[in-house]
C-alpha cells in the first residue's frame, strides 16, 4: 500500500472512531537517519498498530491497525499476534479492514484469531 493509501486510511479509521465516541491517539514513532549525508525519515507502528482508541465509560482500550482490502490482512495478523499485548475483554487489538467507497470497515477481532495462514493471504 502507498504511503499516501495507508494515510487516507488511518485518517478514516481514526474519524470512524472518534464518531462512535472513542478517543484516539496515533501510535507511531518518526525517526531520521542519515545515511552518506541524506537524511531518510522513518516511519514505525508503536505494538503493531497505527491507533490507540479508548472510551470514558467503558472498561476499554483498543489498539486499531487499519488496512485497505484484504491482500495483506494475514502479515497483520501475524504482526499483532507476535506483541506482548494481553488481549482480554478490556484490551483489544483490532484489524479495521476499509473495502473501496465503504462506509463502516469490517472489524476483525485478533483475540478471535487462533492461528494464520501467511500463504493463503499474502
Amino acid at each position: 500500500m502507498s504511503v499516501s493509501k495507508g494515510n487516507y486510511y488511518r485518517i478514516k479509521s481514526k474519524s470512524w472512531l472518534e464518531r462512535k465516541g472513542y478517543t484516539v491517539a496515533y501510535l507511531e514513532l518518526y525517526g531520521r537517519i542519515f545515511v552518506n549525508g541524506k537524511i531518510i525519515f522513518t516511519k514505525k507502528d508503536l505494538f503493531a498498530s497505527d491507533l490507540l482508541a479508548m472510551k470514558k465509560d467503558t472498561p476499554e482500550l483498543i489498539f486499531v491497525n487499519s488496512v485497505f482490502n484484504t491482500k495483506n490482512i494475514a502479515k497483520h495478523i501475524k504482526n499483532f499476534l507476535a506483541q506482548p499485548i494481553p488481549m482480554n475483554d478490556v484490551i483489544k487489538c483490532w484489524l479495521l479492514v476499509w473495502k473501496e467507497r465503504a462506509h463502516d470497515p469490517e472489524i476483525i477481532n485478533i483475540a478471535d484469531v487462533k492461528e494464520v495462514e501467511v500463504n493463503n493471504q499474502g
